[in-house]
């Protein structure tokens, strides 16, 4: 087995004890040898496994392919990238796991464990930006795709009503684009864009809204803004065969 994998599962079955102790078990780690506390400091420090200033954070070891991953930009101008948002992901055990969007507001979890998830972004500083929360399902041999747009409080804006998704329902062949729009009922009105999520595996969107078909199969779009959002479907499949 690869080092770094092997030490990447030490730091995710310390991460598995900690939730479960903050689930209610009261369990410690024993180090043991002088050899294994000297493994453990390795594998809360080595790079490539916790906390990454680049956006890439491995969670597990290699049995899991599930992936999370998507940009980060501010929601009245969704050109601009948005560096440093500080990202929190909660497995379905309960597990913590943190990171942080790179220069270009990029982000990933890779090896995620199926599941669930509950994601949430913020700023980078305490208060400065609303949170966004996000749900998603982690599937093995799958990925999700998840465009954040942060935004700054606004004290007088109206809330969120109601978010329209169009078109409803669309189809791509592998390496097409769909432009999905989001209509926002109420609301901040300098906000340009909501946060979209991509699930099944099927392909990207931006924050703009332009879906990038990857894999065959069929999935969901959402559009969020705070705890509301809006839907659509979108069907993945080889085009068909000419005359």
């Amino acid at each position: 087995m690869d080092l770094r994998f092997a030490i990447c599962d030490v730091r995710s079955a310390i991460a598995s004890i900690v939730g479960r102790r903050a689930a209610g078990g009261r369990r410690q780690v024993a180090l043991g040898t002088p050899h294994s506390a000297l493994l453990l400091l390795v594998a809360l420090f080595v790079p490539g496994c916790g906390e990454l200033m680049d956006g890439s954070v491995p969670v597990g070891g290699g049995s899991s392919t599930a992936r999370l991953r998507g940009i980060v930009v501010h929601a009245e101008d969704p050109e601009r990238a948005f560096p440093n948002a500080r990202i929190t992901m909660r497995s379905p055990e309960g597990v913590i796991l943190r990171g942080r969007s790179d220069d270009r507001g990029s982000w990933e979890f890779a090896n995620v464990p199926p599941g669930v998830l509950e994601i949430t972004f913020e700023g980078p500083d305490p208060g400065s930006h609303l949170p966004v929360k996000v749900s998603a399902r982690a599937d093995f041999s799958s990925f999700t795709s998840i465009a954040v747009a942060l935004e700054t409080p606004h004290l007088t804006a109206p809330l969120v009503t109601r978010i329209e998704v169009s078109p409803a329902a669309a189809h791509a062949a592998p390496g097409e684009d769909v432009a999905f729009e989001a209509t926002i009922v109420g609301g901040n009105p300098r906000r340009r864009v909501p946060t979209w999520v991509v699930e099944g595996g099927v392909g990207t969107i931006s924050p703009l809204g332009v879906f990038h078909a990857e894999r065959i199969g069929a999935g969901s779009v959402r559009a969020i803004v705070g705890s509301v959002e809006g839907a659509a479907v979108v069907t993945v499949a080889a085009p068909a065969a000419g005359p």
